[in-house]
């Protein structure tokens, strides 16, 4: 039986979706003082750029995050300024302390984290006094501290307890004292120790549990810890790769168990619209041979769909004399790794392909060569919110009109030099992307809807909006910019396009539907 919420669980609740929003912010904050030390007189965009010498798109994207919270203002003119308060926050030593202890991938996180969450729970008073303070600062930068600490508690502390509850356990003795009193402040934890460990209350259990979906703004931690570089400095020193190949600017593990928490939902509406006519309503003969996941992750989104046919549709009773393959396509090495672990423990048919989404012809020539295909009516193609990390490509069809995405939206887009990328152009690059053309043929059926993408939330795109009704992705996967340096190179040279507001198109006519 499911109890209603009390008004306690319920504030907390509320609070908890801001975390990982707080996470992104307080660095955004910090590392844009440069600009807002100059914005405490009105400057237009240009002259902002001129004075401080910063990499335009992604000022843009961070006067963008900053002008969401109303940290930041903009006038009809165009002309941004800063609060004194807003200045006075991000300059200040507080603020220094807070991103040292938050964004540090020093050992010893748990502890170093519950000493800043004691500042949080007596109100940040090393900050300027309530109603001189940005508005939300406090909240946010409680979501800091929690966002990541949580995580580190869900992932190396977390245990199910005697009798079905959770507890927190292997907790250092001097973290202890202070995450059992602020979790007990927030009615997360009950009084005592259970067995040495935290003993979560129903509030505390659904934070910790569900704490997973903040990876996708965690993951991006080595960035954050280098955003100053990214507005102000050479942005090559941060999108780049280590000796092995990996993105330096993103824990891509981090990111992929992130995404596996956000997508649940959707993989629901997925299964139960569009797999379910694929493979209980269409004739046997009729039904592909292959689910290919472009972007496949850790393989959590193949899992779910096999599990779905082969339990709740007509083919999942013919496995044996009409197989099913899934294939899990990424560009990305640790994700093909993880997809397999995925897959081969639970005992589902697969293989894994490298794979570009901006460059989709040698994705379906590889299905059809080695893993046997018939054609583009043999494969059903599924992916989960990947387009927006494709290679920008220049558009060619000058009869795209995109006028009015200028009036729609106030989406920011970052070439890889850190230059601004217009909302026109990538409009267009994404129309012709979604679009049936040459590139796009292997990876489109023309009798059925062979290709499902579950729709994302769309995010407000303009700033007059709720400013903290956006979901996580706003800040953690787009709005810094983080394609702003080739995380992988281009198909075609181009820039990885990647921004805020990337949902604006999302159900436009113009829009080839899928």
């Amino acid at each position: 039986m499911t109890h209603p919420l009390t008004l306690d669980q319920a504030a907390l609740l509320s609070e908890y979706q801001l975390w990982p929003h707080g996470y992104v912010a307080v660095a955004t904050l910090r590392a844009s003082r440069r600009a807002l030390e100059v914005l405490a007189v009105p400057h237009s965009f240009d002259a902002l750029v001129a004075a401080t010498g910063a990499n335009a798109g992604h000022l843009q994207v961070a006067l963008r995050t900053l002008r969401v919270l109303g940290w930041v203002t903009v006038s009809d003119a165009g002309a941004y300024a800063a609060p004194a308060a807003t200045v006075a926050a991000a300059s200040c030593a507080s603020l220094a302390s807070v991103c040292d202890a938050v964004y540090s991938d020093a050992p010893g996180m748990v502890a170093r984290l519950a000493g800043q969450l004691r500042l949080a729970d007596e109100g940040w008073v090393g900050f300027a006094a309530d109603g001189a303070a940005p508005a939300a600062l406090r909240t946010m930068l409680t979501g800091a501290v929690l966002a990541p600490l949580l995580m580190e508690l869900h992932m190396h502390h977390m245990e199910t307890a005697p009798g079905g509850g959770v507890r927190l356990r292997g907790l250092d003795r001097a973290a202890l004292g202070p995450l059992a009193a602020s979790f007990r402040r927030r009615g997360m934890c009950v009084a005592g120790l259970s067995d040495g460990g935290l003993q979560l209350t129903e509030s505390g259990r659904f934070v910790v549990q569900r704490c997973g979906a903040f990876g996708v703004a965690l993951s991006y931690r080595p960035m954050l810890r280098e955003l100053e570089t990214v507005l102000f400095g050479d942005v090559t020193e941060v999108f780049t790769h280590d000796s092995a190949g990996h993105e330096a600017h993103v824990d891509r593990t981090m990111n992929v168990i992130g995404s596996g928490f956000m997508h649940g939902k959707f993989f629901d509406d997925m299964m139960s619209v569009h797999v379910h006519r694929t493979f209980d309503e269409l004739p046997l003969d009729q039904q592909p041979s292959i689910v290919a996941d472009t972007g496949c992750g850790d393989g959590t989104l193949l899992l779910r769909l096999y599990r779905y046919v082969r339990e709740r549709t007509r083919r999942g009773k013919q496995l044996e004399t009409r197989p099913l393959l899934m294939v899990g396509v990424d560009f990305n090495e640790e994700s093909l790794v993880a997809t397999a672990k995925t897959l081969r423990e639970a005992g589902v048919p697969f293989e894994t392909m490298f794979g570009d989404i901006g460059d989709p012809e040698p994705i379906h020539e590889g299905l059809c060569s080695r893993f046997g295909a018939r054609g583009k009516d043999d494969i059903l193609h599924v992916r989960s919110f990947l387009d927006h990390d494709r290679p920008y490509l220049e558009p060619t069809d000058g009869g795209i009109s995109a006028s009015a995405i200028e009036g729609e939206s106030d989406a920011a887009y970052v070439r890889p030099d850190g230059g601004v990328l217009t909302r026109a152009l990538t409009y267009r690059s994404l129309v012709e992307h979604v679009s049936v053309g040459p590139r796009t043929q292997g990876m489109r059926s023309p009798s059925r809807a062979r290709a499902v993408i579950p729709a994302a939330p769309s995010p407000s795109v303009r700033c007059e909006a709720v400013p903290l009704s956006l979901p996580v992705p706003l800040f953690a996967d787009a709005a810094l910019g983080v394609c702003g340096g080739p995380s992988r190179p281009a198909a075609s040279g181009g820039a990885l396009v990647d921004g805020v507001g990337h949902g604006a198109v999302h159900g436009r006519g113009d829009v080839a539907a899928l």
